[in-house]
């Protein structure tokens, strides 16, 4: 688990930059972000930090699962394809664990996939395809605060 504020990159990796400024409307949340791809993890966990959000890295579901011991985040952001746990096995821990916390579901699985539709079932849930595009993730977590 890292956790980390205010840091900033040149090196976004997969996410798609782009002209982002919701700092004063989203400073402050906390997020846990879970994806098994290192680079993606990063470049998101530095994206949102520029944008005054605490944000707690995990690459795995167990990771992720021992970080919600310790810290509450006030958003989830969880990818469905990783090795051991998968997306939607850590979703439904999650939702026994803590049934409010939003998630948002980040995948290139395309939305009627039924590991996709098995993860919205679980309610609560968002869905936003990769490679995310950050404007859109921006105004996700503005309307979930």
């Amino acid at each position: 688990m890292i956790e980390c504020t205010g840091r900033s990159s040149d090196d976004r990796g997969h996410v798609k930059p782009g002209s982002h400024s919701h700092e004063s409307s989203i400073g402050g949340l906390h997020v846990l972000i879970v994806d098994d791809e290192v680079s993606q993890l990063s470049a998101l966990g530095e994206i949102l930090s520029d944008e005054g959000i605490t944000t707690t890295l995990a690459s795995n579901g167990g990771d992720a699962l021992g970080s919600i011991e310790i810290i509450r985040p006030d958003v989830a952001i969880v990818d469905l394809v990783m090795p051991r746990m998968n997306g939607t096995a850590l979703l439904a821990e999650l939702r026994a664990r803590l049934p409010e916390l939003p998630v948002i579901i980040a995948t290139g699985l395309p939305m009627a996939d039924p590991m996709v539709e098995a993860a919205l079932e679980l309610g609560n849930t968002v869905y936003v395809s990769k490679p995310i595009d950050v404007s859109q993730l921006l105004d996700m977590l503005e309307r979930l605060k």
